[in-house]
């Protein structure tokens, strides 16, 4: 056997040492590389599901918890209450600036108090805001008095004030007793004028009804705070769930460039509200308004004066 042959079976038996001694090794030292990425996602993990087993929770800027979320719920804090179930809806909603067909719009209208005659009576304060801009002569307390269905005890807040408006105590009513109310009123007066409830409408259909000089009677809440569900009345079949926070105003006005609304507001007076923020509310108190107008005027007949489509328990918790 020449030289060169010798030194060519020597070099390729080293190979195949080098070669099986690190096939013998590497695996050792990959299976440590994959234990120890397996561990750490191991703890990943468990670290992940111990964060989901703990609650949400939401500061306000006193370092105040104001709301929590347990399995997937969000309670609010509330000082009479303690935590309640917030009403959420599915999605964040905003203005779809493209149906609103005025760029901004604002009527002139005195904004009246409720306080201190009506401290829980927002929707007879709302509703008489109207009827002073149409300069009708009657006084706040006694149209509240005279053509608004008051109830102290539990009843249908669909269709009657339920509590005592003078008290602090009171609970309040939803757009078909403003309607009846109102139609009441200027039944007596013999007038052209009607309340019509736009309840199911969009927010934007109130935007335009505003751009032509119609102010809006809308549901939302006090200060714009985040409504939660509150007492559930049995009314026969029915079951009705009130929603807490509950707030009626008069929307006067709004200017998409700068994304705000105008609302004479019962308690607050004339202020303006983040516009976004405002169709929010709007939606989670069942998207309630009223729209006072001459009868005579053309009306989508889907929606009749005295109409009611709110399903008390609608928006549901998401």
């Amino acid at each position: 056997m020449r030289a060169w042959q010798r030194l060519f079976i020597i070099l390729f038996l080293c190979f195949i040492l080098l070669f099986c001694s690190g096939a013998a090794f590497h695996p050792k030292e990959i299976n440590r590389e994959s234990e120890t990425v397996t561990e750490s996602e191991t703890k990943a993990e468990d670290s992940t599901k111990e964060k989901e087993k703990e609650p949400d929770v939401i500061y306000d800027s006193f370092g105040e918890i104001i709301k929590k979320k347990f399995n997937g719920i969000w309670y609010i804090w509330d000082d009479d209450y303690g935590y309640r179930q917030e009403v959420r809806l599915a999605q964040e909603r905003k203005v779809d600036k493209d149906s609103v067909k005025e760029e901004q719009a604002q009527i002139k209208m005195e904004c009246v108090y409720q306080e201190p005659e009506l401290p829980t009576g927002c929707e007879i304060t709302a509703s008489y805001m109207i009827l002073k801009y149409h300069h009708f002569p009657i006084s706040k307390v006694r149209f509240g008095n005279k053509y608004f269905e008051v109830k102290e005890k539990k009843t249908d807040y669909r269709y009657s004030y339920v509590g005592d408006p003078y008290s602090e105590y009171g609970l309040g009513c939803y757009a078909p007793a403003v309607v009846l109310a109102l139609n009441r009123y200027f039944a007596i007066c013999e007038s052209d004028l009607l309340a019509f409830n736009y309840t199911g409408y969009s927010f934007e259909t109130l935007l335009n009804a505003v751009g032509k000089g119609y102010p809006v009677i809308i549901w939302g809440t006090q200060y714009m705070k985040e409504p939660f569900w509150g007492s559930t009345f049995k009314l026969g079949e029915d079951t009705l769930t009130w929603i807490s926070q509950e707030h009626c105003m008069v929307l006067i006005g709004y200017d998409l460039g700068k994304k705000t609304a105008f609302v004479n507001d019962p308690l607050a007076g004339p202020v303006e509200y983040d516009l976004d923020l405002v169709k929010k509310r709007y939606i989670q108190l069942g998207s309630q308004a009223v729209i006072v107008r001459n009868r005579s005027e053309y009306y989508d007949r889907r929606n009749k004066p005295f109409a009611f489509r709110y399903d008390p328990n609608m928006p549901k918790q998401e």
